[in-house]
């Protein structure tokens, strides 16, 4: 693992919030705050420069609210990490953050105690979401949640349940993606327990009752990458 600190940026327009996040975020020795931002336009042409790898953004911010920096960054092909602080326990929004490409979304009122767990699970490329709003939107009944459990899955891990949707075995897994059989059996483990599926059969049942959310992710990950 490298020694190298992760360079992080904050974007928020109250300095008093900004300064308890970046000493939380200081208070882990890989952890640097190399800028902050007071306004979504400050904050855009900050990462417009490729200064930080990882980017916390209010949702709420004068000028450019957080998911407009979000979209003109996905557009241009940043590569930088985006993590969405939020006051909505909003469905609908947090499902439109996730199409858009940030990695986690955190409660703006747990933000301090989740940040560090945060910033670690994103820089591990994985997606993260504060553990009230998954529990909340767990236990919710499935025809009336719009909340979509894929959220939780990283791009690729999305892909592998894809075809495990289309009933490919690990090693016509591990053959398309030139991965080992056993990282695909690491990749399915990861997403059985973070959809909390138990069951010999229950990844293959989710699989294919979600393949078109899977095949539409899909399809709308590859126009981004003809259109950057």
């Amino acid at each position: 693992m490298s020694d190298e600190k992760i360079k992080i940026l904050i974007a928020d327009d109250h300095p008093i919030f900004r300064l308890g996040l970046r000493e939380t975020i200081e208070s882990e020795p890989m952890f640097e705050v190399v800028a902050e931002a007071e306004n979504g336009e400050q904050a855009l042409q900050l990462l417009q420069q490729a200064i930080a790898e990882i980017a916390i953004l209010d949702i709420n911010m004068p000028l450019l609210d957080g998911l407009s920096v979000v979209r003109h960054l996905k557009k241009a092909g940043s590569l930088v990490k985006l993590i969405i602080l939020s006051f909505y326990k909003d469905e609908r929004m947090l499902n439109l953050a996730f199409e858009l490409g940030v990695c986690g979304y955190v409660l703006k009122e747990d933000a301090v105690e989740e940040i560090i767990d945060c910033i670690k699970t994103v820089a591990q490329n994985q997606n993260y979401i504060s553990p009230s709003l998954r529990e909340l939107f767990f236990k919710r009944t499935t025809g009336k949640s719009k909340f979509s459990k894929l959220n939780l899955l990283t791009s690729t891990e999305k892909l592998i349940l894809y075809m495990i949707s289309e009933y490919k075995t690990n090693k016509e897994i591990a053959e398309e993606l030139s991965i080992s059989i056993r990282t695909v059996e690491n990749h399915r483990f990861r997403i059985a327990a973070k959809l909390k599926l138990k069951g010999k059969n229950a990844l293959i049942k989710f699989a294919t009752e979600n393949k078109s959310k899977l095949l539409k992710s899909e399809k709308h990950k590859k126009e981004n990458k003809k259109k950057n």
